[in-house]
């Protein structure tokens, strides 16, 4: 993300969207306490709240359900202006069933095009890199192929559509920084080469899953809490197989510390 002065200061990034994961359950003690009336106009006030389309709606919004005790629900809500963002968690806990809907965890982050994405330049070095002929016709295609795909690749990064698929997972990742095993000790080429691994074993996965991935704002760049991702996946086993082939990959064991998902 560019981080340039750019006129009058703004809500609005430069480039991407801000973005929030909520998370939320709800006090069924209090729910009881609630009228038939109240919890039918609670209703139909929280499904207006969490409506994509509607007027007030966020640039994206996706709810799902959570399985397990952490939460009954979540929510991931982009916008460039995020007062838009936080206006939905103010409606639902303002509307009728706020008195019975408790957060239980929030992750507030900014989308970005990781600073391992290789510019179509970088791209054809590495291919030279990597033993093609630049002069071959097998470099120009492969170039040619990534060129075409280059820009809709960064525009998902900064801008990321919701595909209609059944399940999602978010869990939080930082880089490592042990004696030994700290991820910055390693210059940028080798980091980026691990990285393009980490982006190869992803791609065997295509088709079946999108991932989003967010920087937490207020903290330093190599101290920031790097990833949160989310997968859409077909068949449930799908997401156990890409998080154990994204994990074990050499850019996992080399720099990353998954955090307890949800």
């Amino acid at each position: 993300m560019s981080h340039a002065p750019t006129g009058e200061p703004s809500l609005s990034p430069s480039e991407g969207w801000h973005c929030s994961h909520l998370y939320y359950r709800f006090n069924r003690a209090a729910l009881k306490t609630l009228t038939a009336a109240e919890l039918d106009e609670g209703r139909r006030q929280f499904a207006m709240v969490l409506d994509p389309l509607a007027p007030m709606a966020p640039a994206r919004l996706q709810t799902s359900a959570v399985s397990g005790h952490k939460a009954d629900l979540g929510l991931m809500v982009l916008d460039a202006n995020p007062l838009v963002i936080d206006s939905v968690h103010q409606r639902l806990m303002s509307g009728p069933l706020g008195v019975a809907l408790e957060p239980t965890y929030s992750f507030v982050s900014l989308t970005e095009v990781s600073e391992y994405v290789p510019t179509v330049e970088q791209y054809g070095q590495r291919l030279v890199a990597e033993g093609e002929d630049a002069s071959g016709p097998a470099y120009a295609a492969k170039l040619k192929a990534y060129e075409s795909r280059e820009v809709m690749m960064r525009e998902q990064r900064l801008h990321p559509d919701f595909p209609s698929w059944p399940s999602t997972c978010f869990y939080p990742m930082n880089k490592k920084r042990k004696v030994g095993e700290n991820w910055f000790t390693l210059d940028f080429a080798a980091r980026s080469k691990l990285m393009a691994e980490h982006g190869r074993t992803g791609m065997t996965f295509g088709g079946v899953g999108r991932h989003a991935v967010g920087p937490q704002p207020g903290v330093s760049e190599r101290d920031r809490l790097q990833d949160a991702l989310r997968r859409g996946q077909r068949p449930l086993c799908r997401v156990r197989a890409v998080l154990h082939e994204l994990r074990d990959d050499a850019g996992s064991v080399a720099g990353a510390l998954p955090g307890v998902g949800l």
